[in-house]
């Protein structure tokens, strides 16, 4: 596990978020909190290496925040909700299947297996630093 996997929870129930954090820091993980859709668009630009989504999240929905990162990125998403089976069945075998979906409430081991089980499936790029170099 690399310590600069960042991980981004879009979640407007800020016990969920706050929890995730915890566990997820504590991981080596870092961790980016969102209260809204709306605020996570930000995402669009900056992707993280995994996101965690809800499906009822305002104004716009972790549904079609998930289509929008989609259209973008391929960016591993795990929708955590009380939606999860749902949504599982629903988009199964689509291009918006995500790469888990784990019913609310949770147990934070079970995250954190999800976790390290997508990010082995789907490990995050490298960063790739590129030396200035001078030349007379």
């Amino acid at each position: 596990m690399n310590s600069k996997t960042t991980i981004a929870i879009v979640n407007n129930e800020r016990n969920i978020v706050t929890s995730l954090r915890m566990a997820l820091e504590a991981e080596g993980f870092k961790v980016r909190g969102y209260a809204d859709t709306a605020s996570a668009l930000a995402l669009l630009g900056d992707p993280a290496d995994l996101a965690f989504l809800d499906k009822t999240n305002p104004p716009l929905g972790g549904v079609e925040l998930f289509k929008r990162l989609r259209a973008r990125h391929r960016m591993p998403v795990i929708f955590l909700s009380a939606w999860a089976e749902e949504l599982e069945e629903e988009h199964k075998g689509t291009d918006l299947e995500a790469e888990g979906y784990i019913p609310t409430p949770f147990s934070q081991r079970l995250v954190i297996a999800h976790v390290r089980e997508v990010l082995r499936r789907h490990p995050p790029k490298p960063t790739i630093a590129l030396a200035s170099r001078r030349f007379c």
